[in-house]
């Protein structure tokens, strides 16, 4: 059983682990147990994910350029926006970030007085990949096997 939370536990040489990067270089990998957590969090507390845009298409996007030569090339298949989980460098947009980061942070539970009893490494984690968020866009990657923590720091 997985018990490290970013990529910090005994086990997380061996879990799948997300690498996002953010538009300024930022590196945070997130095991993928995690990954799914937070999304589902966020979805709890009211995000509704933009989409994402397809692997290749964020110099596209970032450089304000059109696509639509692109989007209409033969042969090419057109990318499932909702995709969140495949690690296959879509990008996720700065406001759909932003969104996101804003949900999770909503959700978490207050420090003191709290009801529900929770792991306070899963709420740190998930406050740091929050953090990470909200200061802009960023690609979804698969994490190299050897990852063991966080290249950088989430500002």
């Amino acid at each position: 059983m997985y018990d490290g939370w970013i990529a910090d536990g005994p086990h997380s040489a061996f879990a799948f682990k997300y690498r996002l990067t953010r538009d300024d270089g930022a590196e945070l990998d997130v095991p993928g147990s995690l990954w799914e957590a937070v999304l589902e969090r966020a979805y709890l507390n009211g995000w509704r994910p933009s989409g994402t845009g397809a692997p290749g298409e964020a110099e596209v996007k970032t450089a304000r350029l059109a696509t639509i030569v692109d989007a209409q090339s033969p042969g090419r298949r057109r990318w499932p926006e909702a995709d969140y989980f495949s690690a296959s460098s879509q990008r996720v947009y700065a406001a759909d970030a932003l969104e996101f980061a804003s949900a999770v942070l909503h959700g978490l539970p207050p420090r003191t007085g709290a009801t529900v009893p929770s792991d306070p490494r899963k709420e740190a984690s998930m406050s740091r990949i929050a953090s990470f968020a909200r200061i802009g866009g960023f690609v979804i990657g698969r994490a190299s096997a050897r990852a063991q923590s966080p290249e950088s720091d989430p500002g």
